[in-house]
């Protein structure tokens, strides 16, 4: 049996990626692009490549690992991690369950959220321990303690609403430029 969102499935036959997504609160207008939650099951193992973009995704993982097989910097097997912006595509690789939150933060977001160059990120993949303390292990024991998808959208928006409260401010036409990019 595996969870799947408010209820179990006995299936044992494949399924694809289930994204669940979440509306970006307006005050994360040029910092946040997205959030959703993902879930996976499958068979087999399913090997991935990765597109590269212009967001930076933070990945919080209820466990399960995905293993970065295909990677200048940061190859390995990874939980929850930050992955840095990439001059090309990444392969990635799980077993049977991946379900994670992911968070897609631009530039300006890992800034002001989190208080990371970009640059300390660029081209690697990054433990959420080393690049994004906030969102530790007790939080992460919180978020996946938390039975729905909206409860732990609601953390999620918490966090990141006390994360830029307290974060460096940007001047208004950075942020406009960025937006306009």
């Amino acid at each position: 049996m595996w969870p799947i969102g408010d209820h179990m499935s006995t299936s044992t036959e494949s399924s694809g990626p289930v994204l669940t997504r979440h509306r970006v609160r307006p005050e994360f207008a040029g910092l946040v692009a997205g959030i959703v939650g993902f879930q996976e099951w499958t068979n087999r193992p399913v090997i991935r490549r990765q597109v590269a973009g212009s967001l930076i995704p933070l990945v919080l993982s209820s466990g399960p690992t995905l293993d970065v097989v295909g990677l200048s910097h940061g190859r390995g097997r990874h939980e929850s991690f930050i992955a840095g912006l990439m001059p090309g595509y990444a392969t990635t690789r799980f077993d049977r369950v991946q379900e994670c939150v992911q968070i897609y933060l631009t530039p300006l977001g890992v800034v002001c959220l989190l208080g990371v160059p970009g640059r300390e990120l660029a081209e690697a993949v990054v433990g959420v321990a080393d690049a994004a303390p906030a969102f530790d292990d007790s939080f992460q024991d919180r978020l996946w303690a938390t039975p729905t998808w909206p409860g732990r959208f609601d953390l999620i928006d918490r966090k990141l609403l006390a994360l830029l409260a307290r974060g460096p401010r940007l001047e208004p036409f950075v942020s406009w430029m960025w937006q306009q990019i």
